[in-house]
């Protein structure tokens, strides 16, 4: 799995290992489900949230097309800004225009079905009673806060290569506490369950990446939960709260196998403008653009 999928699915909570729900405990009832459902909902899959996807496969399109246009690098730092804001004109609306018919109502509806189907009645009971309580709206806009944050900057790092010096890596403590705050992150964790599956290497760089990047962002998540990130790990341990990631898992694993054909048929929707993008890439890699 790439950075790019990373990017894409972060923005809608990806996690993609799906798990089985125990048969042998009593299943929720479905008005139960729809209220957990319709909360949950409302705190991931917010037009801003679907936004972010949309943001997400921009930039993806975008880092595609440099590779594909100037796959030795000779574009230079104001070709490579020259190239991508054309880019930028050209993709942004036809991925806006793909991407119209999604609907936060039915990704509602499929995270429904997928609580149902995963969920216990005494797990959902626990769940609604948790993310009811003060303590729970303030996890859920931590959650999404974060979850934002994370989402947006694996969407940078997809597009925009990053790195930094030795110089500029803060404190180890502060590392510390930012990484101890991105395992907090539902999006953040689908890149450490890859890192079972043999991607030590591209968890622990990116997770880098993320905490030096975006660590004064995570800084002020940080400080503005303090007193409540006690509970938030507490409530992450619980059982009925990783069968809920599971859930959650199951039904992310469908929703972003919809984005991928969107993203094909966005990309498809370009070839018209290959020509002109050849064109300017080649004005630049010559030197015909260098210095106007």
């Amino acid at each position: 799995m790439h950075l790019r999928h990373f990017a894409l699915c972060a923005a809608l909570l990806c996690a993609m290992p799906t798990f089985a729900a125990d048969a042998s405990a009593p299943r929720p009832v479905a008005g139960v489900t729809h209220t957990l459902a319709q909360l949950l909902g409302a705190n991931r899959m917010s037009q801003a949230q679907l936004s972010a996807a949309e943001r997400s496969a921009v930039t993806l399109l975008i880092r595609q097309n440099l590779r594909t246009l100037d796959p030795d690098n000779r574009l230079g730092p104001e070709g490579t800004k020259a190239l991508s804001t054309q880019l930028d004109a050209d993709i942004r609306p036809a991925v806006r225009q793909t991407f119209a018919h999604l609907q936060s109502a039915e990704m509602t509806a499929s995270l429904e079905v997928a609580l149902t189907d995963t969920l216990s009645q005494a797990q959902t009971d626990s769940l609604l009673a948790f993310l009811r309580a003060p303590v729970g709206k303030r996890y859920l806009s931590f959650n999404r806060e974060l979850d934002d944050l994370v989402g947006s900057g694996l969407a940078r790092l997809a597009s925009t290569p990053f790195a930094f010096r030795r110089d500029q890596m803060p404190p180890a403590a502060t590392m510390q506490q930012r990484q101890r705050l991105l395992t907090l992150s539902t999006a953040a964790n689908t890149l450490a369950a890859e890192r079972s599956k043999g991607m030590p290497a591209a968890f622990g760089v990116i997770s880098d990446l993320l905490a030096v990047q975006d660590g004064a962002a995570l800084d002020r998540i940080g400080q503005r939960y303090r007193s409540d990130l006690p509970a938030f790990i507490s409530f992450q341990a619980s059982d009925a709260a990783r069968t809920l990631a599971r859930a959650e898992a199951r039904w992310a694993a469908g929703e972003s196998a919809r984005l991928e054909p969107l993203i094909q048929q966005a990309s498809q929707s370009l070839a018209p403008h290959q020509a002109s993008w050849q064109a300017l890439a080649r004005e630049w890699q010559s030197g015909e653009r260098a210095g106007k």
